[in-house]
């Protein structure tokens, strides 16, 4: 199975003729139905079936038994996110050094200085100069989610997100990604995964026997 990640015009181009799963980034709801849409309408153009490219977006979800005491842990790993760090995790990333500018500074306009991760990163500078935030601020903002929508609250309301997104046509299916391990994990099988069954949304039990067949894709055929 292919599987590839990435935003870039030159990621899709080469995704639309050969991934079988793409791995995005989208921060809202409507960047994720943009993009799954436009990416089918690039498999299709490259005279693939839509179907046969599953899209799963990352999320971090951050659950408890109440909204509240969720909101509690989220608030907690924010204020453990050093400012440097984040600015230092993110100028990796970018390929691009943040040091050349200072912290509680406006965030810089380099997006046509960016040699690492483009296509999330023209997002994050762009949206970050557009709320007028401080370049701190924005390290910290991305490192506690590196921009991936933050799910944040009881199974109900982490379900219903999800089950909002998938319905939207934001995504075929989701990629977890923990905020710290193993806690949040556990959490997600033991509190969410059962909400979802209830909804129809999550499997009970597997019809296949390798991950080509829990994702829905086909087998490709042979060339001899």
């Amino acid at each position: 199975m292919i599987v590839q990640a990435g935003a870039s015009g030159t990621f899709q181009a080469v995704a639309a003729r050969t991934a079988e799963v793409v791995f995005a980034v989208a921060p809202t709801l409507e960047r994720a139905q943009d993009f799954r849409a436009g990416f089918r309408a690039a498999v299709s153009a490259a005279g693939r079936d839509p179907d046969s490219a599953k899209v799963l977006p990352g999320i971090m979800p951050i659950v408890a038994d109440t909204d509240a005491e969720a909101q509690a842990i989220e608030r907690e790993l924010r204020s453990l996110v050093h400012p440097v760090a984040g600015l230092t995790f993110m100028s990796a990333s970018m390929n691009y050094d943040l040091a050349k500018h200072p912290v509680d500074g406006p965030v810089p306009d380099v997006r046509s200085e960016l040699r690492g991760s483009k296509g999330r990163f023209e997002y994050v500078i762009g949206h970050a100069i557009d709320r007028g935030i401080t370049l701190g601020e924005l390290a910290v903002e991305y490192a506690a989610s590196l921009s991936f929508p933050m799910l944040v609250g009881s199974p109900a309301t982490v379900a219903d997100e999800m089950e909002r997104w998938y319905a939207a046509g934001g995504a075929d299916g989701f990629v977890i990604m923990p905020a710290f391990a193993p806690g949040p994990v556990e959490d997600f099988t033991r509190l969410v995964v059962p909400e979802l069954q209830a909804r129809g949304l999550f499997r009970r039990e597997y019809t296949g026997a390798t991950l080509r067949d829990h994702l829905g894709l086909g087998r490709p055929a042979l060339v001899s």
